[in-house]
């Protein structure tokens, strides 16, 4: 991901000027893909945070579980799972 170039809008023409607020056949649109799924299950996950190696965490609310995503090869780990409890953030420092 970090090395691929992401959709961005161009603005020209009508667009171009500030005001007045151009009709909608001149917005402009990128339509979103998935990029990653971490499972089929409708999982709630929140707390996403960055290491220095650029690994991507999160939790799963109401399973107890910290996921590690590598992002380059986007591989999916489970880095800490708990019966007990359920973490909601996390923290490096």
């Amino acid at each position: 991901m970090l090395d691929n170039k992401l959709p961005k809008l161009t603005y020209s023409g009508k667009s171009k000027s500030v005001v007045p607020i151009v009709s909608e056949s001149e917005l402009q649109t990128v339509t979103a893909e998935p990029w990653l799924e971490i499972s089929d299950e409708g999982l709630q996950l929140e707390g996403l945070i960055f290491d220095r190696e650029h690994n991507l965490f999160l939790c799963e609310v109401f399973g107890g579980k910290i996921f590690k995503v590598k992002l380059q090869s986007k591989e999916i780990s489970v880095t800490f799972q708990s019966e007990k409890q359920n973490p909601a953030a996390v923290k490096i420092h």
